[in-house]
């Protein structure tokens, strides 16, 4: 964003009367006082679901409403979605539910403003079935299935309009496997395999338009350093650089330079380290080091350039509260100026148009790790606020 350019001295002397008086200042600084002075920074208690979940998705829509749909509690499988309104600050359960419950499924926000959402698991069956959410009639309907169930997948949408789903496993084994669907044509297409399976692992687009997969486990749940690179034209490119560190769980988010960092995740044991992807060189580098290991957490790029890291679980397998942010400039982490109100891991974390990130859901602490409806509202940037968006 350009910065705003001030007029000289001499101009605001012209276009401002030479005194002003005291009541237009008492009258000022009253108004001021009446507008609530929120902390930059940390986090505030949002409307909270209508239904505790994780392990679900969450899509910003063209309106600037959130979709969550689907996901799991501690004894069932969920259809049911809901809609964030972040000018109003408040949940309305969807119309439309999906086929199929599901969770650890993909959410992709198509051009035409609906939304794919593609496999994922039902209790222990791996799903195939894919569905589609159109904002105008706030109704699912079903869409040509995979060829191959999948879970733990991942699903990017090219410059294209075009969305690859790459890997995951089936109940029994990691894929090779990847699909492309098509919008226009509501159908898939199948392509040589990539050159080794992977789930649990990352998927980023690239300024260039390729995607580059990172991490994630092979076929003997192993974690994986390897990375591999997809082109739209000539399909997988390899080797691509390896990562330091093998990792799977973690984070990978496009910074604005259009480096990519990763972060945290879990080897044999949940991790602390960073590293960032240059395309120009094709290399990994360190990108710091977390405050707190951690793996299921969320990274989300803020609109400064800088990636909020939340939540996940710890070491000692504890859900964390801890928010943390990655400063580009200077290739270091910093925490936040307060915590989550509730820790949590398998939440979801979305950037809204005002810039705050919006966290739902997910698992709460111990003793009860409760299924959770809590949502909390990230602010970054903002001083007052005047009850709008």
């Amino acid at each position: 964003m350009t910065p705003l350019q001030h007029p000289p001295r001499r101009a605001l002397r012209r276009r401002f009367p030479a005194r002003i008086s005291a009541s237009v200042v008492l009258g000022a600084i009253l108004l001021l006082a009446t507008l609530p002075c929120l902390a930059v920074d940390t986090f505030s208690v949002a409307a909270a679901l209508h239904q505790g979940r994780f392990a679900h998705s969450a899509t910003l829509l063209n309106s600037g409403k959130v979709l969550v749909i689907g996901g799991a509690t501690a004894s069932s499988n969920l259809a049911s979605a809901e809609l964030y309104d972040p000018v109003a600050n408040n949940w309305t359960v969807s119309a439309g539910t999906l086929s199929t419950a599901r969770f650890d499924h993909t959410a992709t926000l198509l051009p035409s403003g609906k939304v794919l959402v593609v496999g994922g698991a039902f209790n222990a069956t791996t799903l195939a079935s894919a569905e589609l959410y159109d904002p105008a009639t706030d109704l699912f309907s079903a869409v040509p299935a995979l060829t191959t169930p999948r879970t733990h997948h991942s699903a990017t949408l090219l410059a294209s309009g075009l969305v690859l789903v790459a890997g995951g496993e089936n109940g029994t084994t990691k894929l090779q496997s990847f699909q492309l669907y098509n919008p226009a044509s509501n159908t898939w297409s199948t392509q040589a395999n990539a050159p080794n399976a992977r789930d649990a692992h990352t998927a980023t687009l690239l300024p260039s338009g390729y995607v580059i997969l990172a991490g994630g486990r092979n076929t003997s749940n192993t974690p994986l350093a390897a990375s591999l690179t997809y082109s739209p034209t000539s399909g997988w490119i390899g080797p691509t650089g390896a990562l330091s560190t093998a990792r799977f769980e973690h984070t990978a988010t496009a910074l604005s330079s259009g480096r990519v960092l990763v972060a945290g995740g879990y080897s044999a044991a949940p991790l602390a380290s960073a590293e960032q992807y240059d395309p120009s060189s094709n290399a990994w580098s360190a990108a710091g080091t977390l405050a707190k290991a951690r793996w299921t957490h969320t990274a989300t790029l803020l609109r400064d350039g800088q990636v909020l890291v939340t939540g996940g679980v710890d070491s000692s397998n504890a859900e964390i509260a801890s928010a943390e942010r990655y400063q580009p400039g200077t290739n270091t982490w910093q925490g936040t100026a307060g915590p989550l109100a509730t820790a949590r891991n398998q939440h979801s974390a979305t950037l809204l148009a005002s810039g705050k990130v919006l966290i739902a859901g997910g698992t709460g602490p111990a003793p009860n790790y409760d299924d959770l409806t809590s949502c909390e509202l990230y602010l970054p940037n903002v001083i007052f606020t005047s009850g709008f968006e």
